[in-house]
């Protein structure tokens, strides 16, 4: 179900663009359909299944993501609110990835292994999710559409096929390699970024420091017409 979700997240928002159907009052009403599908539903699932014999410290991480994907959510409104240009990268992880990473997790660990996970896999999973949903770490939007106007429009839809077929072929399989590979994305491209901006800035203050201490050269004196 909260696979379904997922898609249904992915299209309600394309739906609505193409029939101009946007709204601030379509915005909160998304918000409060994501906060109990990829929050509550990933929450509950994972203390049932997993950290439930933990007690008071398994309901904290079990309901960590819906604590991050709560903030998130509030992050995004008021952006989106705000006037904000839209923009081609998510400032955090997008709660449905969590969902899909958490869920797919689960879904991987009883259909491909005998042995259930490791608890403090599952404690770790958690924190990292929430911390990225709150963090200002940019992500790339995933390819929901290619009916933009683009001029590479058959990259997102050679993902968007790939990703469908692995999906078809083995979803236990399938599902938690792409989340895991986009969680990881964005921190790694964050690092990149960074230092590129440092090696483009030392480079600068290089560059500039040989300007000013470099020697300049004395211009010859040309020779009277008497000396000639």
């Amino acid at each position: 179900m909260i696979v379904i979700a997922a898609i249904m997240d992915g299209l309600d928002g394309t739906i609505a663009r193409l029939i101009r159907g946007t709204s601030v009052f379509g915005t909160e009403v998304d918000s409060l359909a994501d906060i109990v599908s990829f929050g509550v539903a990933p929450a509950v699932l994972i203390y049932a299944a997993v950290l439930e014999p933990y007690g008071i410290l398994g309901v904290m991480f079990a309901f960590l993501p819906l604590l991050g994907g709560m903030l998130r959510l509030a992050r995004f409104n008021v952006m989106a609110t705000s006037g904000a240009p839209r923009s081609k990268w998510f400032v955090g992880m997008p709660i449905p990835t969590s969902a899909l990473l958490l869920a797919g997790f689960y879904l991987y660990m009883h259909g491909h292994t005998e042995v259930d996970a490791d608890a403090r896999i599952w404690f770790s999973l958690n924190l990292a999710v929430s911390l990225l949903m709150v963090s200002p770490i940019p992500y790339r939007k995933l390819p929901g559409t290619i009916t933009k106007r683009d001029k590479r429009t058959w990259i997102p839809a050679i993902i968007v096929i790939l990703a469908a077929s692995a999906m078809i072929w083995n979803p236990d399989f399938a599902l938690f390699p792409m989340m895991l590979i986009y969680m990881l994305s964005g921190p790694v491209e964050w690092a990149i970024e960074h230092l590129r901006k440092g090696k483009l800035i030392s480079g600068d203050a290089d560059s500039a420091e040989t300007a000013t201490t470099a020697p300049r050269r004395r211009a010859a004196k040309r020779p009277r017409r008497s000396e000639r």
